[in-house]
């Protein structure tokens, strides 16, 4: 057809089960990120350790001319198990919003109200053909939170809901 259109949708489920343990050969038996085949929200999948959530989205792809591919996902995301009332889960984020926790940063910390829903993520990307071996995207996103997640370092002392945005531009060159 025309414009050559796909809709998608997935679920990925993250136990978190067994992430920390090691077999008897001291072989690490969790998830390594390092090896991931799919993206499901950018943002959160920057942010977010893949482990102990539900993740659901729904996408739409159409060609817009013989060169230009529109891609537009919205992602809903959700803890498979409530994490405790008050309690600081710096762990679950990377530390994206200033400094890499873990890694010898601060990090910010994030209050978590025991609920489960994380929230949405809307990623839209043009992305232009230039010739068969380059390509050029543009990525867009916001990242939702839910009324669980909160910014415990406002100004204001009150806290805010900690929503993230990214606007992304790559190159891909095919040798």
């Amino acid at each position: 057809s025309k414009w050559s259109p796909v809709i998608s949708s997935s679920y990925t489920y993250l136990s978190g089960a067994n992430r920390d343990e090691t077999r008897s050969d001291e072989a690490y038996k969790g998830w390594d990120p390092m090896f991931e085949n799919q993206t499901v929200g950018h943002i959160m999948n920057a942010i977010f350790s893949n482990t102990n959530m539900h993740r659901a989205s729904i996408g739409a792809k159409a060609k817009l001319t013989d060169d230009i591919t529109a891609n537009l996902d919205y992602v809903g995301a959700w803890f498979a198990k409530r994490y405790p009332r008050n309690l600081n889960r710096q762990a679950i984020l990377s530390g994206v919003y200033g400094g890499a926790a873990g890694a010898g940063g601060q990090g910010r910390v994030f209050r978590m109200q025991g609920e489960k829903y994380i929230g949405s993520e809307i990623d839209a990307m043009l992305t232009y053909d230039y010739t068969e071996d380059v390509q050029f995207s543009l990525l867009g996103g916001i990242l939702l939170t839910g009324n669980d997640i909160w910014n415990n370092e406002q100004n204001n002392g009150k806290g805010a809901i900690a929503d993230a945005t990214e606007v992304i531009g790559s190159m891909k060159v095919t040798f």
